[in-house]
């Protein structure tokens, strides 16, 4: 017989379900809602494998969700898990630090234990900090540029309170800058070329006891304790009072501009080095100022050529081969004169 053809099959006793003492062999598809024999293990072709110890498959398996244990969950959109080990290098979308086998939160200084099995470590750090300037926000800012007060620049100082034949108290003051927790206040006398340095001020104000009938440069420099950065502000000039009854003061020292001492010089195609300063005068216009440059390998103080004498430019073009260079520059306003420091440059 090939094929067998039935409404319903039943007992031999028509009372119950079909026996098949000896196995059951179906070639197609069997549906069933239920099954009244505890079945040790069903096997499905060659690919799955059922029985008390799990399912085995070889192949794709095709479902809406898994579930493993109370810890595990996955859909087609996403694994959950209430624990994880390993290092997470290929996870995305951890949420709520799901992704962690422990999870501890300070307020403040603690100690954490670390769970056993566990070999990495991940720190997060939130939140402000308190007044001392606490981990976390934005990144400090840096200070802002000081804007200079008194001495006026350019001018001569009448503010100075005399201590002595020799010396007055100065007093300088500045406008706060943002972002500033202290000041650096350094003064040069130009004439000797000596400097006085007064750092950490947190005020904008200060008073420093300076010789008489010398000019002097100031500068203030803004620093905030919070971050590296400082700024620098402009740099004025003043001519502090002398003898009483002293009217007429020497010009400034120049400013010497380019080439810096101590650096490379650039020649241009004439084989030629541009110098350039700046000159100024408390009591004198600018332009009826005159120069002279001194210019030599020697020290910087050798007689100047006559074409380097009584210039009115705040530049001049020298000719140069290679070596070590030094200039310095006279200023006259037809009374009195004043020189710069002498500078040194190299030429390859």
């Amino acid at each position: 017989m090939s094929r067998l053809r039935a409404n319903q099959i039943t007992n031999e006793n028509a009372n119950g379900a079909p026996n098949f003492p000896h196995g059951l062999t179906v070639t197609g598809v069997v549906t069933a809602t239920t099954s009244a024999t505890t079945m040790s293990q069903i096997v499905v072709g060659s690919a799955v494998t059922a029985n008390s110890q799990g399912i085995d498959v070889t192949g794709i398996v095709t479902a809406t969700t898994v579930k493993v244990g109370s810890a595990i969950s996955m859909t087609d959109s996403a694994v959950s898990a209430t624990r994880y080990f390993g290092d997470g290098s290929q996870l995305s979308g951890i949420v709520a630090d799901s992704g962690l086998a422990s999870v501890q939160v300070f307020t403040s200084n603690g100690t954490w234990t670390r769970p056993s099995g566990i070999t990495k470590v991940k720190v997060i750090v939130t939140g402000g900090g308190g007044g001392g300037g606490g981990g976390g926000g934005s990144a400090p800012q840096p200070p802002g540029k000081a804007t200079l007060t008194a001495p006026a620049n350019n001018k001569v100082c009448e503010t100075g309170t005399s201590i002595s034949d020799t010396q007055s108290n100065v007093d300088f003051s500045w406008s706060a800058s943002a972002n500033t927790s202290t000041y650096d206040l350094k003064i040069i006398n130009l004439e000797a070329n000596t400097v006085i340095n007064k750092n950490g001020l947190t005020t904008t104000n200060t008073t420093v006891a300076l010789n008489k009938g010398a000019p002097y440069s100031w500068q203030i420099t803004s620093k905030n304790s919070q971050t590296t950065q400082t700024a620098a502000s402009d740099t004025w000039k003043f001519y502090l009072a002398g003898a009483s009854g002293e009217t007429s003061y020497a010009p400034f020292p120049a400013d010497l501009k380019s080439p810096g001492s101590g650096t490379t010089a650039s020649v241009n195609s004439e084989g030629k080095v541009k110098l350039v300063w700046e000159g100024s005068d408390p009591d004198t216009e600018t332009s009826n100022l005159k120069y002279t440059v001194y210019f030599d390998t020697t020290d910087g103080k050798q007689d100047p050529s006559d074409d380097h004498k009584d210039l009115t430019s705040q530049e001049l073009e020298v000719e140069v081969e290679s070596g070590i260079y030094y200039w310095r520059v006279k200023t006259t306003d037809g009374s009195n004169v004043s020189y710069s420091i002498v500078y040194s440059f190299r030429v390859e």
